[in-house]
């Protein structure tokens, strides 16, 4: 290919939002070569072969950016509560001496009627929500949009008491007559023993809809949708009370219990005159509206059809949710997609019931719900969302000193281009779905908001690149729902970090993250002369982010002191330096125990020298000025195996991993109740001073 050429794909893939370079974490400057930048172009289903038409959709991205014509305004506004606002002056000669009316969209009240002039100057009220505005241009023109105004920050961001919290995988959870997984009421029994013990959140595991008719798919993180739930974890119970003392899940066996089980609960729902209950399902199956029948209809397809959790492998007579075909068989299969919806009310009704216990128990925030960064692209989401997704190509992370290989997550995200042709309907309805029945949301990989690193589908991450999102549009959207919802915001921004990226966050109310293992200071000579950067002592935390002891992609305490991580790595032939690897830690666990002033030698393992080292984590972590603090649950039960291991998927027990203790039996633990007062945190964030002292 020419020059000329390559210059071209440049200019195209800079207007597409490309970034030609990415500074990888050992401070090197990578630049995207013109191959890789033409596969990603495609991938983005722009032409790449006719120059003709690669200047036309570079004239049509520039439009939008400047657009001459009413008629290219984007159909969704966004503005600022208390901010200026005006439509843009490149449209002013077709719009000056026009007439705007501003109608708020709950009761099509009109709250704004005045004459545009010169400045296209709009005069906002000083109520947050949606309105339309509808617009008389002065060449007699007519055009309506719609305008979300937001509040600066997200609910809840000025509240920085200290908290404290529990993370919990929701499947791990045990109760008496479970059937094999955690479900809702064992959530419930966990949100009173943590109430109980002083905590003021629970964080769960994604519940996210997987696939129904393929249990052996059991990620979270890659979901068939986000705006859809898991029916797994409706509480129905057992034929008997026993307990399940499986240490591990076995999901198809599982699933093979429980749907005939729902299905037998539906079947009497349908059967029984239950009023109250009929109208309140109605009633949030005309709320979910078309998306709902989508899912719904998708699951069934599957069920009875037996087609695969890919649409694109469909007849092509079903590939599109709004065929004919598709429709007929619906009409055939009524009762079918009625069952699926009413797995889907019960499931809302389940988290509905453990948020209004937590707040029955004076628990603060209460549930903190998971949203993860992607879909799988060939689930229900980008079946009946595939306008608004990205068809072609997946998100993944760039080599770092984590993967130094890259990672590609197989997972499709939202299409930038997408959500702004559709009014952003298809996030405005995950953030809703997210915000229902919790007190909090956690994004999974924030800085998606802002970028996300994109290779063609199949390819590898060393090829992909970043391709930027509208951020700030987007987090005006989430801070407008985060109030509708009464709901507050934590962002996952661990990993590459865009420089200022942080102060974004906290500029919109959105709490980051901080976990222990990535928090380091100075660097510290250990006593036998090696070198290694310090762990943060607690004043050093930021007061904009949570403090975490781990994730679920990271090592318990336990396990990380005692290698379990390393160990599973190099029995998976995941490490090429294993000697390394374990000097590495033994040199980190030196430096912890010194930042800690704790007292223990770097190769005990007894359980009560694990122990101690547990509980002087957690004084660190309550005496950290970090408004929220969340702990695994692994953690306050001293556990060393961790919920997921990256790199993985059968050869770790990823995602099926049970607590050895009943939620019941947690609030009577001399163990938790012990770290929970280690953990409570006084109103002036200075906690107590060492683990030995409050003991």
């Amino acid at each position: 290919m020419s020059d000329d050429y390559d210059d071209q794909l440049q200019r195209f893939g800079a207007a597409l939002g490309i970034e030609p370079e990415w500074l990888a974490v050992t401070g090197e400057t990578h630049r995207l070569a013109p191959q890789a930048l033409r596969r990603l172009i495609e991938a983005l289903g722009q032409p790449v072969d006719d120059r003709a038409l690669i200047e036309a959709a570079i004239a049509e991205l520039e439009a939008r950016r400047a657009p001459t014509d009413p008629e290219q305004l984007p159909p969704l506004l966004v503005a600022e509560l208390g901010s200026p606002f005006a439509l843009p002056a490149s449209l002013a000669p077709r719009l000056v001496g026009g007439h705007l009316r501003l109608v708020f969209e709950e009761d099509e009240s009109i709250c704004l009627a005045q004459h545009l002039e010169a400045s296209l100057a709009v005069t906002l009220p000083e109520r947050l929500g949606y309105y339309r505005i509808e617009i008389d241009g002065a060449d007699g023109g007519r055009l309506s949009r719609r305008l979300a105004v937001a509040p600066k920050r997200c609910f809840g961001s000025d509240d920085r008491s200290p908290r404290w919290g529990v993370a919990a995988q929701l499947y791990s959870l045990r109760r008496s007559g479970d059937g094999g997984t955690g479900d809702g009421l064992a959530l419930v029994g966990l949100v009173e023993a943590m109430a109980e013990l002083g905590a003021d959140a629970v964080a769960i595991s994604p519940v996210h809809a997987l696939f129904a008719a393929e249990p052996a798919r059991i990620s979270p993180y890659s979901p068939s949708s986000r705006q859809w739930r898991n029916p797994l974890y409706i509480a129905v119970d057992a034929d008997d009370s026993a307990p399940d003392s499986s240490e591990l899940i076995d999901w198809p066996a599982l699933a093979a219990r429980k749907w005939p089980k729902l299905r037998a609960a539906w079947e009497a729902f349908e059967r029984d005159d239950e009023p109250q209950a009929r109208a309140s399902f109605a009633a949030y199956r005309r709320e979910g509206g078309e998306a709902l029948e989508d899912h719904c209809r998708f699951e069934a397809l599957c069920s009875l059809e037996g087609l695969p959790g890919d649409w694109r492998r469909w007849p092509p007579a079903l590939r599109d949710p709004r065929a004919p075909e598709v429709a007929a068989w619906a009409a055939a299969h009524a009762s079918e997609i009625t069952f699926h919806a009413y797995a889907q009310w019960r499931m809302a009704l389940e988290l509905d019931r453990a948020q209004r216990r937590a707040r029955e128990v004076g628990m603060a925030i209460g549930l903190i719900n998971d949203l993860a960064v992607g879909a799988d692209p060939g689930g229900s989401q980008a079946w009946s969302r595939r306008d608004q997704l990205l068809d072609g190509a997946t998100i993944g992370a760039p080599p770092d000193a984590f993967s130094p290989r890259g990672q590609g997550w197989g997972v499709a995200a939202f299409s930038p281009f997408g959500l702004e042709a559709h009014g952003y309907g298809a996030f405005i309805d995950m953030l809703r779905a997210a915000m229902r029945g919790v007190g909090a949301i956690r994004i999974d990989h924030v800085m998606g908001l802002a970028r996300l690193w994109l290779l063609p589908e199949g390819g590898s991450p060393m090829d992909g690149a970043y391709l930027r999102y509208p951020f700030e549009t987007l987090m005006r959207l989430i801070a407008l729902e985060s109030h509708r919802a009464g709901v507050r915001v934590i962002g996952e921004d661990l990993g590459t970090v865009p420089p200022g990226f942080r102060e974004w966050l906290d500029r919109f109310g959105v709490l980051g993250m901080q976990v222990v293992w990535f928090e380091r200071d100075a660097w510290i000579q250990l006593d036998d002369g090696a070198w290694v950067a310090g762990f943060a002592p607690a004043e050093r935390y930021s007061a904009r982010a949570a403090a975490l002891s781990s994730t679920h992609d990271l090592p318990t305490v336990a396990g990380w002191w005692l290698g379990r991580d390393i160990d599973w790595r190099e029995r998976l032939g995941l490490i090429d330096d294993v000697v390394g690897e374990r000097q590495a830690r033994a040199r980190d666990r030196a430096a912890l125990v010194r930042m800690l002033g704790l007292e223990l030698e770097l190769e005990d393992r007894s359980a009560e020298g694990v122990a101690r080292l547990i509980d002087a984590l957690l004084v660190h972590l309550a005496r950290t000025p970090s408004p929220l603090v969340l702990v695994q649950i692994e953690d306050l039960l001293g556990l060393e195996e961790q919920a997921n291991l990256p790199g993985t998927i059968d050869q770790h027990p990823n995602w099926r991993r049970r607590l050895p203790v009943e939620v019941d039996a947690l609030r009577h633990d001399p163990r938790l109740r012990a770290r929970a007062t280690l953990l409570a945190r006084c109103p002036d964030a200075t906690g107590p001073t060492r683990a030995e002292e409050v003991r």
